[in-house]
């Protein structure tokens, strides 16, 4: 196991808000084990006590054993992110909402947002393509 496994599972176990104790209570595994790991004195603990640990954390065993280095999003990713971040930071009043959706309006919202989640997709084919989703307009 990764020399930062203890690192990590005191991190998660004090999110959690549990002590080392009740972490060993909760998952049968030793509390000399739990203080040595987080301590750094031991890394070389099995997998189903990582797995044990874990699942008393409700984390995935990963979370513990691996390390999640995260990149930075480049520019371009962040610059499409940004009307998403700003909507679900702060979300419009929609009491004041004098008019209903129109098909139009919802067609050309979610065209807008299908290509943040459908990376993978053919860059000339149109999620609105299917015939399910065309509906004759009036």
């Amino acid at each position: 196991m990764s020399a930062n496994f203890g690192e990590r599972l005191r991190e998660v176990r004090k999110r959690r808000g549990l002590s080392q104790r009740e972490l060993s209570e909760l998952s049968g595994v030793s509390l000399s084990l739990i203080r040595k790991l987080e301590q750094g004195e031991r890394d070389d603990t099995r997998l189903e006590t990582a797995r044990r640990l874990a699942n008393v954390l409700k984390v995935p065993t990963t979370r513990l054993i691996t390390e999640h280095a995260e990149a930075a999003a480049d520019e371009e990713t962040v610059h499409r992110w940004t009307p998403v971040h700003a909507a679900l930071a702060a979300p419009p009043d929609l009491d004041g909402l004098s008019e209903e959706p129109t098909y139009d309006g919802v067609r050309d919202a979610l065209e807008a947002a299908v290509p943040l989640f459908a990376a993978t997709a053919s860059p000339n084919s149109s999620p609105f393509s299917h015939p399910s989703c065309v509906t004759p307009r009036s």
